[in-house]
């Protein structure tokens, strides 16, 4: 009942904003995306609480939801150790490929979901591992990702969220702004 709440306090945090602009994060996007590679505004922070499949975040891509560029780069990153059954990222390998895919209706984050078809499944698959903290992943805007369920009785999983792009590309209002 207080998820919002704590959110927004959470979206108050100065360190929480401060993280995208990691000097190791920044030299980081910069390696994959070149000089003056820049985080959005729109930082999320991913709360996965024990036992609650319904609120996982399903499939999807980011760029339907931020739109602007499809050289946008994201990058999630565990704020303590992560093993699987603490609920992780999963990313479905090689999705990039396929362009944008159809959405629908979904009651966790975002309200959507990617669809992804049977054929897609058969020809790729999910991967995943055990996080650390410090650990960061990136993908490209139109990778299909989705958190794993928190299997564990007790343990939140924390984790955040956050995008980068060249200086120049477009962007869309809703990046420019906090989440929600």
């Amino acid at each position: 009942e207080d998820f919002f709440s704590v959110y927004d306090d959470i979206q108050r945090l100065e360190a929480f904003h401060a993280l995208a602009h990691d000097e190791r994060l920044l030299d980081l996007t910069g390696q994959v995306l070149g000089e003056g590679a820049f985080p959005h505004p729109l930082k999320i922070a991913r709360l996965g609480f024990p036992l609650s499949d319904e609120v996982s975040t399903p499939p999807h891509q980011d760029y339907p939801n931020n739109q602007g560029t499809p050289d946008l780069t994201a990058t999630w990153t565990p704020l303590g150790d992560c093993p699987r059954d603490l609920g992780g990222l999963a990313v479905l390998r090689g999705s990039h490929r396929c362009g944008v895919l159809p959405l629908a209706w979904h009651m966790g984050p975002g309200m959507r979901r990617a669809v992804v078809s049977d054929e897609m499944l058969e020809a790729l698959r999910w991967v995943t591992t055990d996080f650390e903290a410090g650990d960061v992943l990136l993908f490209p805007a139109m990778t299909v990702h989705a958190s794993l369920h928190n299997a564990s009785e007790f343990h939140l999983r924390l984790s955040v969220d956050f995008r980068y792009q060249r200086p120049g590309e477009a962007l869309t209002p809703g990046v420019l702004e906090p989440h929600f």
